[in-house]
């Protein structure tokens, strides 16, 4: 099905797939930042790491396509707003090399 002009229960829809991929990708990464520190190869291990979350999330977006460019658009929104509640709930970066603090 292609969106054709306005049709909100598709793009909800997107928007809600948007942010479970965000929630996937985007948790994953925590996960990963948790997890690659006490590994014997960190570099190894964070780099699957991201091939999985990066793969998963092109196929996620992907098959918001299918829905047409607006459906891809809404999933891209859902996907950085998840992305923002998630820094709001788990904390932003603090210290590091670059002193930034959200």
């Amino acid at each position: 099905m292609t969106v054709t002009g306005n049709e909100p229960m598709v793009l909800a829809v997107a928007a809600v797939w948007g942010m479970v991929l965000g929630a996937l990708y985007f948790g994953g990464l925590w996960l990963s930042l948790r997890l690659v520190p006490g590994r014997r190869r960190p570099r190894a291990t964070f780099g699957a790491l991201y091939v999985v979350r990066l793969a998963v999330a092109l196929a996620g977006f992907w098959a918001a396509l299918t829905a047409g460019p607006l459906a891809l658009g809404a999933a891209m929104v859902g996907f950085i707003a998840m992305r923002a509640l998630m820094v709001r709930r788990l904390g932003g970066v603090s210290g590091g090399r670059h002193g930034y603090k959200s």
